[in-house]
C-alpha cells in the first residue's frame, strides 16, 4: 500500500522557511496530524508557527530550535515532535546554506547536519515511533550533484553526499531491519534564501560562473513547484531513487549506469 501523508507525523530540518516552509505547508494541506519545524531562525519559526495556526490549530504544528550538526540539538527536535504528537513517521533532511567562505560550516550543516538525521532516525526514532508499516525520509540534495556548479565546490560535494546517504541507506538490509524507505530530491536553481548574495569562495570563482552560462539557460523555479513535486514522490517513490526537479518542470529520477555494463 501506498505511504499517506494523511494523519501522519513530520519533523522537517530547515522548515522556517523557503523550501523547508514550502514542506511544512504541503503537510499540513495533506492531513498531517502533526508537523515540527526544527530550525535555527527562531524568529521565521515562530512567524511560521503563528501563521500555519490560523488555519490548521496550535495543535498541529510546532516549532524546535535545532542545530541540526549538534547530535544533542537534533535529537532534542525528535524528542519534543513525539512528546508533542506521540509519532514521528517522515522526516525531512532540508537544511542547508551555501556560503564557501565558511566551507567548514557548509559541511556542518549540509552534511554533517543530514548524517546526524540519518543515524537518528534509522537507529531509533523513526524506527520505533512510526504509527504504520513504514516511515520515509527526504533529502534534499541538489542538482549540484549530478552538474558542476563551479562556484560551489564544497556545497555541491556536500550534496553529492546526500546522494550517497541515500543510495547507502537504502540498502535491502537497511530497509528489512528498519522498513524506513529513503528517497533524494535535486532541484535545479530555486527562489530560495541560498540564491541570494554571494556565496563563492573569492572575486575569481562568481566570475567562473557569471562566464559559464548556467545562469542564462536556468529558469528559477519558486520552492512551492519543488515542494508540490516532492509531495508526489513521497508516497511510492522507489527505496534509494533520487529525483531531479529542474526549470519549472515535473521531477524525472536519475538512473544511476550499470558499473557491470560499463566495464564491458
Amino acid at each position: 500500500m501506498a505511504f499517506q501523508i494523511a494523519n501522519k507525523v513530520a519533523l522537517v530540518t530547515g522548515g522556517a522557511k523557503g523550501i523547508g516552509l514550502g514542506f511544512v505547508k504541503n503537510l499540513l494541506k495533506n492531513g498531517a496530524k502533526g508537523v515540527t519545524i526544527a530550525d535555527m531562525d527562531r524568529e521565521q519559526g515562530d512567524k511560521a508557527v503563528e501563521e500555519l495556526a490560523k488555519t490548521y490549530g496550535k495543535d498541529k504544528i510546532n516549532f524546535v530550535f535545532t542545530d541540526v550538526a549538534n547530535t544533542a540539538s537534533f535529537e532534542n527536535a525528535f524528542q519534543q515532535t513525539i512528546s508533542k504528537f506521540e509519532n514521528i513517521d517522515l522526516l525531512f533532511n532540508n537544511a542547508g546554506i551555501s556560503a564557501e567562505k565558511r566551507w567548514q560550516q557548509v559541511v556542518d550543516v549540509n552534511l554533517k547536519g543530514a548524517i546526524n538525521g540519518m543515524i537518528l532516525g534509522f537507529e531509533d526514532y523513526l524506527r520505533k515511533h512510526k504509527q504504520g508499516d513504514e516511515a520515509v525520509i527526504v533529502n534534499t540534495s541538489s542538482i549540484s550533484a549530478f552538474l558542476p556548479i563551479p562556484h560551489v565546490p564544497v556545497y555541491a560535494a556536500t550534496k553529492a553526499g546526500l546522494v550517497a546517504l541515500t543510495r547507502t541507506w537504502s540498502h535491502e538490509a537497511h530497509y528489512r531491519r528498519s522498513k524506513i524507505r529513503v528517497l533524494a530530491i535535486c532541484p535545479s536553481m530555486t527562489k530560495t534564501g541560498l540564491i541570494k548574495g554571494d556565496h563563492s569562495l573569492n572575486d575569481e570563482y562568481t566570475e567562473i560562473f557569471l562566464k559559464s552560462g548556467l545562469l542564462e539557460d536556468a529558469l528559477i523555479q519558486g520552492p512551492d513547484f519543488v515542494t508540490d513535486e516532492t509531495m508526489k514522490l513521497i508516497s511510492s517513490a522507489p527505496n534509494g531513487s533520487c529525483w531531479i526537479i529542474e526549470n519549472g518542470k515535473p521531477a524525472y529520477q536519475y538512473v544511476f549506469p550499470d558499473r557491470e555494463k560499463l566495464r564491458d
